[in-house]
């Protein structure tokens, strides 16, 4: 896989470390053809892979990962009976669970009555805010999901450089970036990063492609 890049920011150098682990100067050679007749990254995905991480492009030469779909917009408003499913663990069929949640939230939400039809209304937008801005930013978020991926399997959260000692690039953990924003997420900062991770991931047996969007 491969994503348009200026020829002037792209980075070739005699080998990359990732963690512990350095970039082949075969991979760097082909990498660096591919990029003078494509002027593209080379992405080598391995065989047989089981999971997508996407790259989304934030910037030029800067790209935040994903994991399992490419994020473009926040999900959708769920409905209550959607929302207290999958997201309180109630089951709305059972009457007495029911009217005891409703009863334990009767000071946050009008709810309930003889008619059950606000069941399938577009839950109130305080809780779902409140879920995006919570549980969603640090657990469930595809790029919650990458962050915690990657640095399960301990690799590098710094600058990335060569055995020159130059840089070529940086992957960097985010655990919420201020008091008021508790997104999680994981960047790569560096053209060579991505081929440089790609190889790290196949060097530990995972089945995971990187594909840039």
């Amino acid at each position: 896989m491969s994503s348009r890049l200026s020829r002037r920011h792209f980075l070739i150098t005699g080998a990359s470390a990732l963690a512990a682990c350095f970039l082949p100067a075969d991979i760097l050679r082909r990498a660096h053809q591919y990029q003078l007749d494509h002027d593209d990254i080379l992405i080598e995905e391995p065989s047989g892979w089981k999971q997508t991480l996407y790259a989304n492009m934030q910037d030029e030469g800067v790209w935040q990962f994903s994991l399992g779909a490419p994020t473009d917009a926040l999900p959708e408003v769920p409905t209550w009976r959607n929302w207290l499913e999958n997201y309180q663990g109630v089951a709305v069929d059972d009457r007495n669970e029911l009217a005891e949640w409703i009863w334990k939230n009767r000071d946050n939400y009008r709810l309930g009555g003889k008619s059950s039809d606000w069941l399938d209304s577009d839950v109130a937008c305080s809780a779902w805010e409140n879920y995006l801005e919570s549980e969603y930013a640090w657990r469930d978020s595809p790029e919650a999901q990458a962050l915690d991926y990657l640095a399960g399997l301990k690799l590098a959260n710094r600058e990335i450089r060569d055995e020159s000692d130059r840089s070529v690039g940086k992957l960097k953990y985010y655990y919420g970036i201020s008091p008021c924003n508790d997104w999680h997420f994981a960047e790569a900062e560096g053209e060579l990063v991505l081929p440089a991770l790609q190889y790290r991931l196949r060097e530990l047996g995972e089945r995971t492609r990187i594909v840039t969007a």
